[in-house]
């Protein structure tokens, strides 16, 4: 069940303790939470009730003005039970302190590695992370038009991202965590070559040749090197996922660019 943000910001506030839905059959049980962007909202009790029966009070408790209000929102088939959830504000959602947290933001970078390692789509995390920070407060399903990706799957990614808490939801659509936990969104998607953070070597062409449209740096691995190449779009930032990596029989060879 997902709360509205104007009746989770009710529910923190004191002012709304519960809301109505018409369901086939219950989707909530007591003492289910929900994290919102108000913070953390409690399941207390799930009740079915008589929609004849809900009054201009009842209203006003769930954050509606009126009872007829109530029963125009009501969604599914007529013939449908109507059920009360009570609410209660449970705290703070733990990821507004994980956004706050000034810890090791490399780990996180490496957690985005891991999940882009693990996918079988490939790379998603920088996409998914610089589509948030080009288009804040979009709606989903357009940045999930835009990603190629139906608009459950696109939430189901941004959820991932959010539980590091790199990005927040908003009325509409989302945004990147503001610093210190946004950092690590930033650089990992605007310096995904790595080497720009590491400063530059010998052999990686330096921050400035972004414009050239590649960058690249070699990594020595059991005698070989490996060149890994990341294609730019612009001069500040890279396009994820178009990051190549070949292997170098020549030790001797520096960096090639596009």
């Amino acid at each position: 069940m997902i709360l509205p943000v104007a009746v989770a910001r009710g529910v923190a506030e004191g002012d709304v303790d519960r809301v109505y839905r018409r369901w086939a059959r219950s989707r909530i049980v007591a003492g289910s939470t929900l994290r919102t962007a108000a913070g953390v909202v409690e399941v207390v009790a799930v009740e079915e009730v008589d929609p004849a029966a809900i009054t201009d009070d009842d209203a006003r408790a769930a954050g509606e003005q009126s009872a007829d209000r109530v029963r125009r929102a009501f969604r599914g088939a007529p013939s449908d039970p109507v059920f009360r959830i009570r609410l209660r504000f449970a705290g703070t959602d733990p990821r507004e302190s994980l956004r706050e947290a000034t810890g090791d933001l490399d780990d996180v970078v490496a957690t985005l590695d891991r999940m882009d390692r693990r996918s079988r789509r490939g790379p998603w995390t920088r996409p998914t992370l610089r589509l948030v920070a080009e288009l804040p407060g979009v709606r989903a399903a357009e940045l999930a038009e835009r990603a190629g990706r139906d608009t459950l799957a696109f939430k189901r990614d941004v959820r991932a991202l959010k539980e590091l808490g790199l990005t927040e939801s908003l009325e509409t659509g989302y945004r990147l965590s503001p610093p210190p936990r946004g950092r690590a969104a930033r650089p990992s998607m605007i310096a995904d070559c790595g080497a720009c953070s590491a400063g530059p070597s010998p052999r990686h062409s330096p921050h400035g040749d972004h414009r050239a449209g590649r960058c690249e740096r070699v990594e020595s691995a059991r005698g070989r090197e490996r060149v890994v190449s990341t294609l730019v779009t612009h001069a500040s930032g890279v396009r994820a996922g178009d990051r190549t990596d070949r292997w170098v029989a020549d030790a001797g060879r520096g960096p090639r660019r596009a």
